[in-house]
């Protein structure tokens, strides 16, 4: 039996060992190949990649300039500053101007005045608006200051 099994271990090795360096064979072949085809799948994305943001960033420039063109219109329309006009008087300049309301921002606070919405430096009748706080405003009349505040 030992003549036998021994006979059976070298087929055994002899077939192990062919395989083995067909399969290494085969395994570094196919190593190569297995690289070759992520490298040009790579340079494959890279390429449409840039090719699509590239149409992406045209579009993007396009809106950016029609917006552009429309906010520097907006711009134009809203920075046309107008000296404050001190509107006619309807009644006695002895009265003074109603306070409808006060709309607060620390940056750009707004007043309404006569249901007139005025900001710092701007007048109704022979009032300017002088400051503006939270709960009152100070209007200024030749020189007299004037303090009206929101009444609850």
């Amino acid at each position: 039996m030992s003549i036998i099994y021994d006979a059976l271990k070298k087929i055994e090795n002899k077939k192990g060992s062919k395989f083995n360096t067909h399969n290494k064979k085969i395994n570094t072949k196919s190593f190569f190949i297995f690289i070759l085809f992520i490298m040009v799948g790579f340079f494959l994305a890279n390429f449409l990649f840039n090719l699509f943001n590239n149409l992406l960033v045209q579009k993007k420039n396009i809106y950016k300039t029609t917006d552009e063109k429309a906010i520097q219109i907006e711009e134009k329309e809203t920075n046309i500053k107008e000296e404050p006009k001190i509107l006619p008087e309807t009644k006695k300049s002895s009265t003074l101007p109603h306070l409808n309301g006060i709309f607060y921002d620390a940056d750009n606070p707004y007043v309404l005045i006569n249901n007139r919405i005025l900001k710092k430096g701007e007048c109704i009748k022979e009032y300017c608006v002088k400051e503006i706080f939270s709960d009152k405003v100070r209007l200024e009349k030749e020189g007299e200051v004037i303090e009206l505040k929101i009444k609850d």
